[in-house]
């Protein structure tokens, strides 16, 4: 398989992933799946387009199926994207009711595609509940010679992720504050993604403390966002309104998920109503010895109202020179499925194991016997068209 196609209702930003095995076990299981293709961000292929092959960033990853393999793929709308078309049906036969299938005298040999579930969009592995539904698109297929196929070996397993933390404990304060503004940097050489998930403070006395976050630096101000405050929704709250109990201690946030890109720069906020953090001014750097975070010097805030964040001034380079003992936890995003994992929803172990999955070797060329494009849902009986497209199914339902 070296290709889907689908009918796009306002399509935009989509993922396709692809497991070797069945899929109803393993909907709600981020790392039992394999990204096999992905668009920009941009992508519009437009409104009630008809059997597009997506532009894919970095192409389609092909797929070898071997003879009587059954795969599972699952496709997503991500970003601002509507939704695919598809044919519904209301609790109808997940996986189990064939939608279309080719005859064994076909150029590929016979081959079936099942109905499948809905999901929700933007949601990666969140699965519908009611309706079982059929694409109204199609895929690109391809036979190989004998003993042609190009397997890669199964890989040796890899963690989704590698849990870390960098720390400072040294800085001995010399005032207390309502909280801190300050930028952590993604550094890590080998260029992968982080994942902040909590932090540690110290706390002179108890009480409510909130966790903000945006993207890029805190330092600098706009015509009608002065500081950066949050009146002007630059900020998403973390952890909202959690009191903390303490005579003089660390303080270690709830867990929340903060991914910051490989290169890149995140703003955080930790605030309270009174001033009970530790600091001292210095400009020091605080980097990891594993070389992949910076945490920069914080600006303090001099107050805290309810969700409006207040810094002592303009946020300027000048101004952020509060150095504080804190602990960044934090993850190396090894997968993609490192980050999906944290969803509510996820199942991550739903059997003792699952199928591995081996994919074409990218650098070595396949030798092509036969070429056919398969749309089930148009054409004759088979599912074999040409590429005018000029027949088909209405658009049945929306999906």
């Amino acid at each position: 398989m070296t290709d889907v196609a689908i009918t796009s209702y306002r399509t935009r930003e989509m993922e396709v992933y692809v497991k070797r095995g069945e899929a109803e076990l393993y909907e709600k299981t981020p790392c039992a799946w394999d990204l096999v293709a992905e668009t920009d961000s941009s992508y519009n292929p437009g409104y009630w387009k008809r059997n597009v092959y997506p532009d894919w960033k970095d192409g389609f990853k092909p797929i070898i199926i071997a003879p009587n393999e059954t795969i599972s793929v699952y496709m997503i709308n991500v970003g601002s994207s509507y939704g695919f078309c598809m044919k519904s049906q209301w609790r109808g036969e997940k996986y189990t009711k064939t939608w279309q299938q080719l005859p064994a005298d076909s150029p590929v040999g016979a081959v079936s595609i099942s109905w499948g579930n809905d999901a929700a969009k933007h949601d990666h592995f969140k699965p519908g509940t009611y309706y079982a539904v059929a694409n109204y698109g199609g895929v690109k297929l391809e036979t190989m010679k004998p003993e042609t196929e190009t397997h890669e070996p199964t890989p040796a397993p890899v963690d989704p992720s590698t849990p870390k933390d960098t720390a400072r404990s040294d800085v001995i304060p010399t005032e207390n504050a309502f909280g801190y503004e300050f930028d952590i940097t993604n550094t890590n050489p080998d260029g992968k993604d982080l994942m902040i998930t909590s932090l540690e403070l110290p706390m002179v006395v108890g009480g409510e403390v909130d966790v903000y976050v945006r993207g890029g630096t805190h330092e600098g101000s706009s015509t009608s966002c002065l500081n950066w405050n949050n009146g002007c929704n630059q900020w998403t709250n973390l952890v909202a309104r959690k009191y903390v109990s303490s005579s003089g201690g660390v303080y270690k946030t709830p867990s929340f998920v903060s991914v910051v890109p490989a290169g890149e720069t995140k703003a955080f906020v930790v605030a309270t109503g009174k001033a009970i953090f530790e600091g001292t001014s210095e400009t020091a750097v605080l980097t990891d010895a594993n070389g992949d975070v910076e945490v920069q010097p914080a600006t303090a805030l001099t107050d805290f109202y309810g969700d409006n964040v207040q810094s002592e001034h303009d946020l300027t380079g000048s101004l952020a020179n509060k150095v504080f003992n804190i602990k960044v936890n934090y993850e190396v995003v090894n997968r993609v499925c490192a980050i999906q994992n944290k969803n509510s929803w996820v199942v991550l172990d739903p059997s003792a194991s699952a199928s591995s999955m081996n994919l074409g070797d990218d650098g070595e060329a396949v030798d092509i016997q036969e070429y056919v494009e398969w749309h089930p849902t148009l054409g004759g009986d088979d599912g074999l068209v040409d590429q005018d497209f000029t027949q088909g199914p209405p658009l049945e339902y929306i999906e």
